[in-house]
């Protein structure tokens, strides 16, 4: 018995030390402690489908984004002024505006680190960058997060609102895409979206998001 016990310790060893990076992705992936302390969770109907890229006439072009407003003084009168995103001080986002190749899918963009990312906050006119965020694909589940620290969640109000928006935006002639989960949810909390609205583009189709501050 002694010698089986040695024997499975040896082998369970040796699995972690062969798979020890995925092993503890998936343990980072499973408690989100990559994440900061302000999770956010976006699940789409299908984010592992091969996307398309460098349809834009220059490389800045935005093609593709994934996107949390957060409205941190829970007040729709102040904070960004733009057209269906009215009152918004924070914006967390992940974006492509190129890729080296024609056709990828989410997960192989996001690890050969061609995807972008910010951190904005609403300067009376426009969105600035702010500072660093975590980003991490998990399936059809994209995890973005950044800490409660961070001085633009200083006044954080208990009923904060939340808007959810992907994009897809198709050069080739035809109309930029949007889904929206856009239901003033307030404060920590899951929301869920139609599972149809955006068949046509599974990945950027929200099927849930969730938000959640310490």
């Amino acid at each position: 018995m002694k010698r089986f016990v040695i024997v499975l310790i040896s082998v369970l060893v040796l699995l972690i030390a062969i798979s020890g990076c995925e092993f503890f992705y998936n343990f980072l992936i499973l408690h989100k402690t990559y994440l900061g302390d302000v999770k956010i969770t976006l699940t789409m109907e299908d984010l592992s489908q091969e996307l398309t890229f460098n349809r834009g006439p220059a490389p800045g072009d935005v093609e593709y984004a994934w996107r949390v407003f957060i409205d941190t003084d829970a007040n729709p009168g102040t904070g960004s002024t733009t057209a269906g995103n009215l009152g918004f001080e924070v914006q967390i986002e992940l974006y492509f505006t190129y890729y080296e190749k024609d056709t990828a899918t989410l997960a192989e963009a996001l690890e050969n680190l061609s995807g972008y990312g910010s951190f904005d906050y609403w300067d009376g006119s426009d969105w600035k960058g702010a500072g660093d965020y975590e980003k991490c694909l998990d399936g059809n589940t994209l995890y973005l997060g950044a800490y409660s620290t961070d001085p633009l969640f200083a006044n954080l109000d208990p009923n904060y609102r939340t808007r959810f928006s992907t994009e897809y935006y198709d050069y080739i002639g035809t109309a930029t895409e949007i889904d929206v989960l856009d239901a003033d949810l307030t404060g920590n909390t899951t929301g869920s979206d139609s599972a149809v609205d955006y068949a046509a583009f599974p990945f950027i189709n929200i099927i849930e998001v969730e938000i959640e501050f310490p």
